[in-house]
């Protein structure tokens, strides 16, 4: 005789086939079973807030596409430097972006909403 897997669906099924749940007060129909939630959604109505929620005050997350190549050379420079990937990236935009004010001018920032 071939020994069969049990899964979790056939004692679920079993359990409630066999009366032992009714019989100790349970409901098996309960949706908001185990452990609770450690960690709940930031109530704010503001959403830029909740995404920045763990940025440190004048840092924001965001989210970059960029060459597999590039991503190599900028891990590459990181693990050389000893410096964080975010260190490097954020200082490598940094000197970009003075070096575009510097050939076209002040930049006209748009409104923060």
């Amino acid at each position: 005789m071939k020994r069969r897997k049990i899964t979790s669906a056939d004692l679920s099924l079993s359990l409630k086939n066999s009366g032992y749940l009714e019989s100790i007060g349970a409901n098996p129909k309960a949706t908001n079973v185990g452990r609770p939630r450690t960690k709940q959604k930031p109530q704010s109505a503001d959403k830029r807030q909740s995404k920045n929620l763990y940025c440190k005050d004048g840092e924001s997350r965001v989210t970059y596409i960029v060459s597999d190549e590039l991503q190599r050379q900028l891990k590459a420079i990181s693990y050389t430097t000893g410096q964080s990937l975010k260190n490097v990236v954020n200082s490598f935009l940094s000197v970009g972006v003075d070096q575009y004010i510097k050939k076209n001018g002040k930049l006209q920032l748009p409104n923060a909403d």
